[in-house]
């Protein structure tokens, strides 16, 4: 039990960031993760994460807190050329370079790496989704018209390190009896 929640592998590249990641709602995304990412041998817990609000960057269910992080990739472009303009070594510049690429290709991973990095954002914890499952449909919401709701989204939360003192387990739910 003592090795749960486990923070994921620093050496690849994380969808969020570094930290400790959580489905949420539901444990449906857990058991798909677990059968073809883990081949069957997986386990779940369930957990609950006690934060404030300010710590927590909703891009999921929070409009303001999409716009305001909407905003924030935009002004990222020009804290990037500042930082690389005040390095003093080349090989950081060619990295950051490469890193303001990805960002100007809205490669997420690379932005919440620089701004965690450099210090560019004060949150503990951030919930995204995405719609790129095989299991989710999309339903539109009127015929011959582009809105439409894509059911179920996948939706994922990352704790960072320093906030791993507010994860507190509640359970052990799959398998049954392994507590």
């Amino acid at each position: 039990m003592k090795s749960i929640p486990f923070l994921c592998d620093e050496s690849r590249e994380q969808w969020l960031g570094v930290g400790y990641y959580f489905w949420t709602d539901s444990d449906y995304y857990a058991h798909q993760w677990g059968k073809h990412g883990y081949n069957n041998q997986y386990c779940i817990n369930k957990f609950s994460i006690e934060i404030t609000e300010d710590r927590l960057l909703d891009l999921v269910g929070n409009t303001r807190d999409q716009i305001l992080f909407q905003q924030f990739i935009e002004g990222l472009l020009t804290k990037i050329e500042i930082i690389i303009g005040n390095c003093h070594s080349s090989s950081e510049q060619k990295s950051l370079n490469k890193k303001l690429q990805k960002v100007k290709d809205g490669i997420l991973s690379t932005i919440f790496y620089i701004a965690r990095k450099y210090e560019l954002i004060d949150y503990w914890v951030i919930k995204a989704s995405d719609n790129a499952s095989h299991q989710s449909s999309k339903y539109h919401f009127r015929k011959k018209r582009q809105e439409h709701l894509i059911l179920p989204t996948r939706q994922q939360m990352v704790v960072y390190e320093e906030a791993r003192s507010y994860i507190l387990h509640e359970k052990w739910v799959f398998p049954k009896g392994e507590e």
